[in-house]
């Protein structure tokens, strides 16, 4: 028997015990707690696009996450904590589901995709992330999912429009789960090494498909903001103002605070942090994909959110995502070293 006939089954193994067994061994957190709550008055008062928390308004954050959250809590109740987790979980599968067929993308080599996702599945703040109901893990998820749909457009050339408008859909589907946040944090930071590591020749000959994506996302994206702006326009400047003077005020860290990105990696932060050494890592790397592209990708993304005051260990998730795919990368060399 083959043994990549068994990759796909354990790897789903793997994510049934890393996201979803005993995911109720925590007691829900203070962002979890608002969470179920808002979830819980959108049943109560049947009120979906005008979220409420102890009756009061609550339009800090968008509200696809609390739409997963009031939907498990109609399919399964109030109570069962692991149940009502469910849609984290999820997401974290579909976000490892996404770094799969981007590494397919990135390389030839037919093992790497499943050591990807792998990686992704055991490190440690996709696992924590992926138990928690907020709205991190949900946000990313999604433009993860843009970022393979570009690539795989960009690679494509041709009739490739469903896959720029697929990916338009899901950077909507994005800023309803947390604004703008992944945009700056994921997308920018790979739109920087793809021009960097790719000479950036593929966006000028996608005009047109690009311009189609930005003016989906632009569409999905604004329903919700419009919604509330046009019915609460005072509170919605309100909340605005508030929120953009918490990424300058609130949990304000020093510059270096992302620096020690590995270790949100876990048990991967050693085989991480050897990655990061240019000379030695780059002819090993090399072999299997575009080890600039990948390093450029990490570093412009811990560059750009370094750059803001507030800054909290979760936020590292987008960092995480491309460093699980350059230690996978790094781990492949030596699987083929330790066999020479």
């Amino acid at each position: 028997m083959n043994h990549r006939n068994l990759y796909v089954p354990l790897l789903l193994l793997l994510m049934v015990f890393t996201f979803f067994v005993n995911n109720d061994a925590f007691k829900a957190n203070t962002m979890e707690s608002r969470n179920l709550t808002t979830a819980r008055e959108m049943l109560e008062k049947d009120n979906w696009f005008a979220p409420t928390m102890n009756g009061e308004l609550r339009f800090e954050k968008p509200p696809l996450p609390t739409w997963t959250t009031a939907f498990t809590m109609h399919l399964f109740g109030q109570d069962n904590l692991s149940l009502l987790r469910l849609p984290a979980a999820l997401a974290a599968m579909l976000l490892v589901f996404f770094l799969f067929q981007l590494t397919k993308e990135l390389t030839t080599d037919e093992m790497l995709p499943y050591l990807v996702a792998g990686t992704a599945s055991t490190s440690l703040l996709i696992l924590w992330m992926s138990r928690n109901i907020t709205w991190d893990i949900f946000c990313h998820s999604f433009m993860l999912g843009a970022i393979y749909l570009i690539h795989k457009g960009l690679v494509i050339r041709h009739y490739n429009l469903k896959y720029f408008i697929g990916a338009g859909v899901l950077m909507g589907f994005s800023f309803l789960s947390k604004g703008p946040v992944s945009f700056f944090s994921l997308l920018m930071p790979y739109l920087t090494a793809r021009v960097l590591a790719y000479e950036g020749n593929d966006f000028r000959i996608n005009l047109v498909p690009s311009m189609v994506m930005i003016l989906t996302a632009l569409v999905i994206s604004a329903i919700w903001p419009i919604y509330i702006y046009s019915q609460y326009p005072d509170f919605s400047q309100h909340i605005a103002n508030k929120e953009s003077t918490a990424w300058i005020k609130r949990a304000v860290k020093p510059f270096y605070y992302y620096w020690n990105f590995p270790a949100q990696s876990g048990i991967w932060a050693f085989l991480a942090s050897i990655t990061l050494v240019f000379p030695y890592a780059r002819k090993r790397i090399d072999e299997f994909g575009n080890y600039k592209f990948m390093a450029t990708w990490i570093g412009s993304s811990v560059l750009l959110m370094s750059l803001f005051p507030e800054k909290k260990a979760r936020y590292l998730l987008p960092v995480v995502l491309p460093l699980s795919i350059i230690t996978s990368f790094y781990f492949r060399y030596l699987i083929d070293s330790f066999k020479e």
